[in-house]
């Protein structure tokens, strides 16, 4: 028997537990949960969009400082994910900067107006810890959610 073969075999039969412990291999399952390390901190981000537009804008955000790119790519709508990544779905997913923590932005972002208009809000923002800058972001209705449609 090689190296290479007992390496693999070891590998097979130390993978296989006992059926008394999780699967850690289960994959990104947002319905599970895991307890965090005391050195970790954990934030929390919803799966889908609010029925409001504050708590859309809110929610994003948070979803961005953790790099929760599953929560991130639901509050997009398609136009946006088209804009961003070139089309929409599995690109936002991929995006690096959608996987990695943000805390570049502020917790809570600071909604300085916001504007509902028959299925559009457009809100006027100072999402950046530590800065005053504003910036602007635009949400619609979608099939009663609402999702973001533009940031600048």
């Amino acid at each position: 028997m090689t190296l290479a073969t007992a390496l693999c075999t070891l590998l097979l039969v130390t993978s296989c537990g006992d059926d008394s412990e999780p699967d850690d291999d289960a994959g990104p399952d947002r319905e599970s949960s895991s307890t965090p390390t005391s050195e970790e901190t954990v934030e929390e981000t919803p799966e889908a969009p609010a029925t409001d537009p504050e708590t859309v804008i809110q929610d994003y955000f948070a979803a961005q400082r953790v790099g929760d790119a599953a929560a991130i790519c639901a509050f997009e709508d398609d136009t946006f994910e088209t804009f961003k990544y070139g089309e929409p779905g599995q690109p936002c997913l991929d995006d690096l900067a959608n996987n990695q923590a943000q805390p570049v932005w502020a917790d809570p972002v600071v909604v300085v107006s916001l504007e509902e208009s028959e299925g559009t809000a457009t809100a006027v923002l100072e999402p950046n810890a530590g800065s005053s800058a504003q910036a602007t972001m635009t949400l619609t209705a979608v099939d009663g959610e609402w999702l973001v449609s533009a940031f600048s």
